[in-house]
């Protein structure tokens, strides 16, 4: 296993096992056209962006996500050609109730990372854009773990929100799609040069975006 695979796999873990409880009780497993539409669009995720190349797929269960509710994900590592750095990318896709909730700031902390300090709201590129983001160590263990995690929620693909209170903003929704990037950080606080690159490689991967998971005409 690669060193960028561990933080990766422990997001997909915590997405995939603490849905599931939640998606028992809604009893909603039954998946809608729109939901199957907009699962299989990620099928067509870029390779791709901008500057930045896949180098890894990482694996999941497809048991274990459906039981929590989710109906499509990919999963990759992007390394910049330029500069070497590597981003992992987390993308989710299922009914606005399981998709809305279990936000990093809940499941991390669970997990035994600590949250440093507040999180905070990180704004575009493109125009409009809005993304969560925090900071969250893990000093157990043989290597001590320092991630910046950033996540929004989209219906269709074309625009990417932080509400405040994504369960109530989302939860009725048919289909909704959940992006996380998390950048494996030393040193930088938040708010500085980790958000300048993530603000780089979503200036790129959000157009691509746009048509590839917006509903069609």
């Amino acid at each position: 296993m690669s060193r960028y695979a561990l933080p990766f796999l422990v997001l997909i873990v915590l997405v995939s096992s603490v849905g599931v409880a939640h998606g028992w009780l809604t009893g909603r497993w039954g998946v809608s056209a729109d939901l199957q539409r907009a699962a299989a669009a990620l099928d067509r995720f870029p390779n791709t962006v901008g500057d930045w190349t896949t180098t890894e797929t990482f694996p999941y269960d497809a048991d274990d996500m459906a039981r929590s509710g989710i109906r499509g994900h990919v999963g990759r590592a992007y390394r910049n050609t330029r500069t070497g750095e590597v981003l992992q990318v987390l993308t989710v896709c299922g009914r606005g109730g399981p998709i809305s909730v279990h936000t990093p700031d809940v499941c991390y902390v669970g997990a035994g990372y600590s949250q440093v300090g507040a999180l905070h709201r990180m704004t575009g590129p493109p125009a409009g854009t809005t993304f969560w983001q925090g900071r969250f160590v893990k000093t157990t263990g043989v290597v001590p773990q320092q991630l910046d995690i950033y996540w929004a929620w989209s219906r269709d693909g074309a625009e990417w929100a932080a509400p405040d209170n994504p369960r109530v903003t989302f939860a009725w929704a048919p289909s909704l799609y959940k992006l996380y990037v998390v950048r494996s950080s030393a040193g930088a606080s938040a708010g500085d040069a980790s958000d300048a690159q993530v603000q780089g490689f979503l200036s790129s991967l959000l157009p691509q975006l746009k048509p590839v998971l917006g509903q069609p005409e």
